[in-house]
């Protein structure tokens, strides 16, 4: 992190300093943190998909998780064949409720990617949210 730190003091306007660093903070859980760093890689490049993607899913973690499908609607805005931005805003959804917006996300998600677990896992949980037992055993 003190490199990180260095380089951001040294070169402020490189975005993909402040990723970086973003990623690092969520990884440590330190999701306000992230989300300054993201903004600030976001504010340098505001069509930095991943900073955008990134975010969101520590906002997801932090429990706003609906400024994160904001994030995940402007990435699938620019990328709509983004299978993971896709699966994350499945989670968001799924995690506010939204369990047939989650399921279409899922199922666009696995349309692109058919052989990804996280995305079946993920569909089954939605299934289960709406107590329709027999596809969530399917997943």
């Amino acid at each position: 992190m003190e490199d990180l730190n260095k380089a951001i003091a040294l070169e402020p306007g490189n975005p993909s300093f402040h990723h970086n660093r973003g990623s690092i903070y969520k990884d440590l859980g330190e999701f306000e943190l992230a989300i300054k760093d993201f903004d600030a890689a976001i504010g340098l490049e505001p069509l930095n998909n991943l900073s955008r993607q990134t975010r969101g899913v520590a906002k997801m973690l932090l429990g706003k998780c609906d400024s994160a499908v904001e994030d995940f609607d402007a990435v699938l805005d620019l990328d709509p064949d983004n299978a993971g931005a896709l699966r994350d805003r499945g989670l968001a959804l799924g995690t506010l409720g939204r369990f047939d917006g989650a399921i279409r996300d899922y199922e666009q998600s696995l349309r692109l990617e058919p052989d990804n677990p996280d995305a079946f896992t993920a569909r089954g949980l939605a299934y289960n949210g709406q107590q329709r037992y027999d596809l969530a055993i399917q997943e």
